[in-house]
């Protein structure tokens, strides 16, 4: 009940779930124990972008650690139709950030419908060991490419199961 990490965890599976009051109960719990915790606020933002409230997300997203701050501003840019100001945010995430987070640049393309881009960044993550790489099969960011055949071929890459395990 005192890890942050716990917690943050949590929020994750919460928003996968679509249980996003809940997501933020979590993420808020993770900054009451740890208040400097860079990624809890993506985690808020993530709630607000999938309720479809974009400026909400912006807000969160902005308090987050910094590649996690560039890539929701991307997002929430993308969802508030300025494409601009989403591409100059995916700009400053590649070009600090290319070889330690391309998982999140991968959402980001995913999440703004560029399937190509997603799964080239996807690639590099695996080829980087990003272990953000274990959310692939229930992030909700990478929902708009799960019916791509290339996404089954890197389930089968990374040997997870292609049915949900029960």
């Amino acid at each position: 009940p005192l890890s942050a990490d716990t917690w943050f965890r949590r929020s994750i599976q919460l928003n996968a779930a679509g249980l996003y009051e809940e997501a933020r109960k979590a993420a808020m719990r993770t900054l009451e124990i740890s208040p400097e915790h860079g990624v809890a606020p993506f985690s808020l933002g993530v709630a607000s972008l999938l309720e479809g409230k974009p400026q909400a997300a912006l807000a969160e997203f902005r308090k987050a650690s910094p590649a996690r701050r560039e890539a929701g501003v991307a997002m929430a840019e993308h969802d508030l139709g300025h494409p601009t100001e989403s591409q100059q945010a995916l700009n400053r995430l590649i070009d600090a950030y290319a070889l330690t987070n391309a998982y999140q640049v991968a959402e980001v393309y995913a999440r703004r419908g560029e399937s190509d881009a997603a799964f080239k960044w996807l690639e590099r993550a695996y080829a980087q060991h990003d272990s953000t790489l274990v959310h692939i099969k229930f992030d909700p960011l990478l929902a708009a490419i799960r019916g791509d055949a290339r996404y089954v071929a890197m389930l089968t890459k990374m040997g997870l199961p292609l049915q949900p395990v029960h």
